[in-house]
């Protein structure tokens, strides 16, 4: 028999989080109001998909600077195509360095994300939300070119990208999800929302 005080009782208040009846629930994205991920593996699974992102806009930025260093290399002559000379002059995984460096402080500056992060819905923000700033910004891909350009030195083929897998770890075992070069100036990557991300690039 149903009690007839049920009628009068009110539902439980709903979650923030839960998912909408009518419509599946989109991709979580950084908000202040949700709790901090949780370190190590152990909190991965709650938001990987921010560490693939990053690793994806990593790719595709690099992508973007190798194409485009390769192109000014062929016309400047850095880059032979002579088959009986060297193909490569030695310099040019110095001038790539460089030329990311610029690339990443320029387009994060003026924009707040590059072209890879742009793509991926991601953003370079401070610590504490806020714009980024010039200043930081270059000093946080100097450090990640400088990380990048000390192994590269050392001759060894696979330092370099030995390197990288180490500041994917630290993303991946940090709660914050930051790296070593966002640890250098207090910056982070965050998701934003789909009518952020798809918007046209606009100054910060």
């Amino acid at each position: 028999m149903r009690d007839p005080t049920d009628r009068d009782r009110e539902p439980p208040p709903q979650s923030p989080d839960d998912p909408p009846a009518d419509r599946n629930w989109p991709e979580p994205v950084d908000s202040n109001d949700r709790p901090p991920a949780t370190g190590g593996l152990g909190g991965f699974a709650a938001d990987s998909g921010l560490v693939y992102r990053r690793i994806g806009a990593y790719i595709i930025d690099s992508l973007l600077v190798a194409l485009t260093t390769t192109v000014l290399g062929l016309a400047t002559g850095i880059i032979s195509m002579d088959l009986d000379g060297p193909a490569l002059d030695p310099s040019l995984a110095l001038w790539m360095l460089i030329f990311e460096v610029l690339y990443r402080w320029s387009v994060q500056s003026a924009f707040g994300a590059t072209l890879g992060k742009l793509a991926l819905g991601l953003r370079l923000v401070a610590a504490d939300g806020g714009p980024a700033g010039a200043h930081r910004i270059l000093i946080r891909e100097v450090a990640l070119g400088a990380m990048l350009g000390v192994a590269q030195l050392t001759g060894w083929a696979i330092l370099p990208a030995l390197v990288q897998v180490l500041l994917v770890y630290v993303v991946i075992h940090r709660p914050d999800r930051r790296s070593l070069h966002d640890l250098t100036v207090q910056t982070r990557v965050i998701r934003v929302k789909p009518s952020d991300s798809d918007s046209p690039m606009r100054p910060v």
